[in-house]
């Protein structure tokens, strides 16, 4: 629907079809730098102000509030006579030259920050205040300044009234499809080569080209004439209703958006590039939307009408198809088998799977554009303002739409339950729209279609399964999609989508493992224990006397659990709130840390409380995301590394958490440089399939001693001794090398810093192999050959010290057997056992490692039974029980191996033996009940029935059992 014809046709000031293309190529290049600039502007603001989704979303706002400001106040200046092309020239300029300098502001703004931090304290409203206040003052004038970009060339182009919305759509097309590539340079390619001041710096000289190209262009196209005063013209009722639909379209979208990005980071990962991707295809979706829109307008012949189909389609597009979005990690795992193409190859199909949610109903969002443009801005005098509106309240709708979904709408119904309650919304809006056409016809047709895409998506709707989606199937962990399909059918015992993550806890009755996004992060598996508890009390026994200390990273809460156990004040910075009920299911593990009277818990942005805070400690360490998660690059460079210095005591020491099993050796190398870097003292030491860094600005010298008393405590002693440290010669055993490697470690390699944060874009390509047998290797061939040379024995008597000459270097030297033993066992080659029977002849008649070397005899011992071999297997259990015969898992696939053999009676004896340790356990009971009922023990087996469906109610095996004939 176009507006009344104007009185005075007026010519475009450019007609050349040379000059055309040119303007088009310069507004592409003007949407790239866009992008680009939101892209890197947003990641140093997040680096002020935290990485929480409060700091995010406060930024985004203000991002998006500016270039709607800017489109409606100087789109509206261009329809009183201003020059087009002077006034494109001069945003350009003024934009380039305010990217060269951002560098500069964005320092001032985060010393402001730091200092007015403390004052505020913990309060979210007011640091949700500071941080608009400052955001505002950051990035309101340059936004502004893009947002009228449009409008100015609309009014640069538009001659005739019929050519408004055309000349609108191709030009957001355009400058669209150009945001698209920016995203790309912004998120994967600039920084990389650049950095992220030297990419502001080149994206304001790109600026400052596209103005001096558009000068000399377009400095001879006619003026445009002046007008008296500008034309009035009362938009209809309709034309108004549309423009207030569209800016609800704007919300619906960026709402959808913040949905499947939460499921596709699920399906396709949470890295740099992965983000790069998504945000690409989205945009590439609006931009090819609107340009094929626009090349129909001249066909569409009912603008509403076309309104109403387009938000029909997209709505019906994901409300139908919703439900079938979890089989996504399948459809993602069997195409990943297939591709031979490497990194390269898995990022092309991480873009075909955001295509196949995202491409449909974003080419139906961008169509939108233009054909609200020809409804609302149908005058060429006016199309600099009317364009402006339209850009506006899309825009801002945007704004509510992230801001809420990610705040409010996602947290409360989940991702599933999001995208279904706004595609509910879409068509309402495509319903709301409809009342306003002409005739019963296409009004009921349009009614019609609305309720037939409800019942449609009613009866097509059913539950995600929770297990594919928490799979985490863009680590490339599984051989087959058999093997996803057994993994999803884990039992979930808590899953929760917060606003930052999602986090899954796993396990029969009791929680084995808890997952941020599909990646596991803790486990009680006896190697992921020792990684958490040595976080924890490697740091604590190596000070002399830690009063204060902190972790950034909950978890599971075992690490945080580990420092509590030591008596002083603890702090754990977390990020995401709903971890906590995730930790209080590991409470066994942890020792209950959350409800300790010297555990605190402080929601924030790890990073961002280090850099602010003016607490001090004398042990800081970190159980973070790995290094190749979106964002956690950070917890690993030098910036981070000098706050955590600056919050240390004197004396004070620092750990820091290296995963070898997902970088590369380059990359552990890296971030070992970057640390040393810091810290002019370092040690590292191995916590089986993980290294520790610990740094100190004075010399590390451990009082063999103290050590000694410390460990004997008994809350101590427990922790160590359940993940393979029997004594303070395992303790030391696990000593890898000192401030003498760090050198040749860190030879012709950069650092990672925020201005080059070169590991957030190394490690996701590690995800493409298996690294942790490389790093074992390398940082072993540096270890040092004899005892550490760091040891006080001062303390020790004649004979003490005579013993501890004699122990130490025996296991020392069993330490690597027991180390290399684990990435064997993890790729399932030859030599465990043997290397793990010379560790014990090394330290023999000591035991070392005991209960990890009894965990290896039982993983190898279940790896045979899964096999048929039961003989050998229960050999193996056999050596495992020896170490430890009183864990019940042990205990129960002993009887379980027996009783296969035919050893029944032995197996119940083994059976009620593990029941006798843990009676919460409901396979024993299931398999007693059954040998009761066997021999004739009708009330036995009851008992047993009894017990079980107690436990799990919904146990199928129980059930079955107590309908047995035999049972009644």
């Amino acid at each position: 629907m176009m507006g009344p014809p104007g009185r005075h046709p007026r010519q475009p000031m450019i007609t050349r079809a040379y000059q055309r293309f040119f303007l088009y190529l310069l507004f592409f290049l003007s949407g790239s730098t866009g992008l680009a600039y939101e892209i890197i502007w947003s990641r140093k603001l997040t680096l002020i102000f935290g990485g929480t989704v409060y700091a995010v979303s406060t930024i985004l706002t203000v991002y998006f509030t500016g270039l709607a400001l800017g489109a409606i106040l100087i789109g509206r200046e261009m329809d009183k006579g201003r020059n087009p092309v002077k006034a494109y020239v001069v945003l350009e300029i003024l934009i380039g030259i305010f990217g060269i300098g951002s560098p500069l502001l964005f320092l001032g703004i985060d010393t402001i920050y730091y200092h007015i931090q403390p004052l505020i304290g913990s309060s979210l409203a007011g640091l949700t205040g500071a941080r608009f206040v400052l955001s505002f003052l950051a990035l309101i004038v340059p936004t502004t300044l893009m947002g009228a970009t449009l409008p100015v060339l609309v009014k640069l182009v538009s001659g005739a009234d019929q050519d408004v919305a055309t000349n609108a759509g191709r030009l957001y097309a355009v400058n669209t499809l150009g945001a698209a590539l920016g995203t790309l340079l912004g998120a994967i390619v600039l920084i990389p080569l650049m950095g992220v001041n030297g990419s502001l710096y080149g994206i304001g000289l790109v600026n400052l080209v596209i103005a001096g190209t558009a000068f000399l262009l377009f400095r001879g196209a006619p003026a445009q004439p002046k007008p008296a005063a500008l034309e009035e013209y009362v938009h209809t009722p309709l034309e108004r209703y549309v423009l207030v639909l569209f800016g609800v379209v704007g919300f619906i979208s960026m709402v959808y958006q913040v949905a499947w990005i939460r499921l596709l980071i699920q399906v396709t990962g949470s890295t740099i590039y992965t983000f790069g991707l998504m945000l690409a295809v989205f945009i590439v979706g609006v931009g090819l939307g609107s340009e094929i829109a626009t090349r129909l307008l001249r066909w569409i012949k009912n603008s509403l009408l076309a309104f109403v189909v387009l938000e029909i389609a997209a709505s019906a597009y994901s409300l139908l198809l919703v439900s079938y979005f979890d089989r996504l990690p399948l459809l993602f795992t069997s195409l990943a088998l297939g591709q031979e193409g490497g990194f390269a190859g898995i990022l092309l199909l991480k873009a075909f799977i955001n295509a196949i949610v995202l491409l449909f109903p974003t080419l139906m969002f961008g169509a939108a554009f233009p054909i609200v443009a020809s409804i609302f801005a149908g005058r060429a005098s006016r199309s600099g303002g009317d364009i402006g509106f339209v850009y506006s309240f899309n825009t801002i709708g945007g704004v509510f739409g992230s801001f809420t979904g990610g705040f409010f709408i996602l947290p409360f119904l989940g991702t599933q339950t999001t995208i279904l309650a706004t595609s509910v919304v879409g068509l309402a809006v495509a319903a709301l729209a409809a009342a306003k056409l002409k005739g019963p016809i296409l009004k009921g047709g349009s009614y019609f279609a609305c309720a037939a895409c409800l019942a449609a998506g009613f009866v097509l709707h059913q539950p995600w399964n929770v297990g594919y989606i928490n799979a985490g199937p863009y680590l490339l962990q599984f051989p087959s999609v058999e093997v996803l399909q057994n993994f999803a059918d884990k039992k979930i015992l808590y899953y929760k989508e917060g606003i930052n993550v999602n986090v899954a806890v796993t396990g029969n009755r009791k929680p084995r493992m808890i997952y941020i996004n599909g990646k596991p992060m803790a486990s009680t598996l006896l190697t992921d224990k020792a990684n958490q508890y040595l976080l924890g009390h490697i740091p604590m026994l190596l000070h002399p006397d830690p009063k204060r200390s902190m972790v950034i990273g909950l978890g599971a809460g075992m690490t945080f659990g580990a420092l509590v156990r030591y008596g002083e004040p603890s702090d754990v910075i977390e990020i995401s709130p709903e971890i906590i009920a995730g930790a209080r299911m590991f409470g066994e593990h942890n020792r209950y840390v959350l409800d300790q009277p010297n555990a605190n818990v402080i929601f924030d942005d790890g990073r961002n409380y280090l850099h602010t805070t003016r607490q001090k400690y004398d042990v800081i360490t970190e159980d973070p995301l790995d290094p190749f998660f979106m964002g956690s690059g950070h917890l690993y460079d030098l910036e981070h590394f000098q706050n955590a210095k600056r919050a240390l005591n004197p004396g004070g020491i620092m750990c820091q958490y290296l995963p070898l099993y997902q970088v590369g050796v380059e990359e552990a190398r890296i971030i070992v440089k970057t640390f040393a870097s810091v810290f002019p003292h370092v040690t590292g030491w191995f916590a089986f399939s993980d290294m520790l860094l610990i740094g100190s600005d004075e010399p590390l010298m451990i009082d063999v001693e103290n050590l000694r008393r410390r460990m004997a405590k008994p809350e101590i002693a427990a922790d160590l001794r359940e993940v393979g440290i029997d004594n303070e010669y395992d303790f030391l055993a696990n000593y890898l090398f000192g401030s003498e490697a760090v050198e040749e470690i860190g030879a012709g390699l950069p650092l990672n810093t925020d201005d080059y944060p070169i590991i957030e874009f190394m490690t996701p390509r590690a995800l493409m192999g298996a690294t942790i047998s490389d790093n074992v290797n390398y940082f072993f061939d540096r270890r040092v050959h004899r005892m550490p040379p760091i040891l006080d024995l001062s303390g020790l008597d004649a004979s003490e010290f005579e013993e501890f000459n004699d122990r130490m270097p025996k296991h020392f030297r069993a330490r690597r057997f027991i180390v290399e033993s684990y990435p064997r066992l993890l790729e399932r080659t030859g030599g465990v056992l043997s290397e793990l029977e010379l560790a014990r002849q090394t330290t023999a008649p000591h035991s070392t490692s005991s209960h990890y070397i009894a965990f290896v005899y039982v993983a190898r011992a279940r790896g045979l039974a899964s096999s048929g071999n039961h003989h050998e297997a229960i050999e193996h259990f056999e050596s495992a029980l020896e170490l430890r015969p009183d864990h019940p898992e042990t205990l129960t696939n002993m009887a379980i191996s027996l009783e296969i053999i035919g050893q029944e009676q032995r197996a119940a004896e083994f059976f009620k033996r593990s029941l006798t340790i843990d009676d919460e356990q409901t396979l024993p009971l299931v398999h007693l009940a059954r040998y009761e009922l066997e021999r004739g023990g009708k009330l036995s087996a009851q008992s047993y029935i009894a017990r079980c469906l107690a436990l799990d109610p919904s146990n199928a095996e129980c059930e079955a059992l107590k309908l047995a004939p035999e049972a009644r």
